[in-house]
């Protein structure tokens, strides 16, 4: 990990970088859009803030099943995914994706370099495919006749766009865009990182309300968070580690009732 670090950045990070940046941009002007009252589809545009994105993250808890059940149908013994098991998957979300580019996600998400992924890790590929618009899509016609004039894999055991799929497709892009704006309030400057003081920032905001399960604000609640958002204790907190940690905040891994 490490987007702070002085290590040289894989083409996978560079091109994350570019996309979170562009998805700065867009909630910016839809920021600028809330404050001048402007309204859009009939809605007003709404500030984003931590505790909105909670309590809009419990509204998905279909696409959360969707997402385990498709980890879980393709893990080995242990749990885990493989990279078999991930282009199985990714198939199922997404039947347009190139080996290539799943391998790229495989080892930017792999982060203790097992050789496998946890559910949490999945998560984090998901959400990095979803800002390089790799996933979700619903494998249609059009890409299915793509496959099989390209090297892609093969494609999910759906044949068409029904409304049901369709809707899935909706629900866990809202679910990933959550995550990315999630990461754009702490990471507000756009340097690629999260630093301690951006984490006490946006939690003392949060008041510790929503599903963010620790009390407490301001720099006794940064440097909590941080000790848990710093898997690698580098001393900053890149997108990978945020992802992994936002899982927690919002109990992903618990079993749906």
């Amino acid at each position: 990990m490490g987007c702070g670090s002085s290590a040289p950045k894989s083409p996978t990070e560079i091109r994350l970088e570019k996309a979170l940046k562009r998805k700065r941009i867009e909630l910016q002007e839809e920021a600028e859009l809330a404050k001048k009252g402007a309204v859009a589809g009939g809605k007003p545009h709404v500030p984003l803030t931590l505790e909105s994105i909670i309590m809009k993250f419990l509204k998905v808890k279909h696409a959360i099943v969707v997402m385990k059940d498709t980890f879980a149908a393709n893990t080995q013994t242990d749990g885990t995914l493989n990279f078999d098991g991930l282009v199985k998957a990714m198939a199922i979300l997404h039947g347009s994706m190139t080996k290539n580019d799943i391998r790229l996600l495989f080892d930017f998400v792999d982060l203790d370099d097992s050789k496998s992924i946890e559910m949490k890790e999945f998560l984090v590929a998901l959400a990095v495919g979803h800002c390089l618009d790799m996933v979700p899509e619903v494998v249609g016609e059009a890409t299915m006749q793509r496959q099989k004039d390209t090297n892609v894999v093969a494609p999910a055991p759906i044949a068409v766009v029904s409304p049901e799929n369709s809707k899935i497709a909706k629900e866990i892009a809202e679910m990933l865009d959550l995550i990315v704006g999630a990461w754009i309030l702490f990471d507000s400057k756009g340097k690629g990182y999260i630093e301690k003081t951006a984490i006490a920032a946006v939690m003392g905001d949060a008041g510790g309300t929503g599903r963010v399960k620790n009390k407490g604000t301001g720099s006794a609640m940064g440097d909590e968070k941080m000790k848990q958002m710093d898997i690698d204790n580098g001393g900053t907190v890149d997108f990978a580690e945020f992802v992994f940690s936002f899982a927690s905040w919002v109990d992903i891994e618990e079993d749906e009732e």
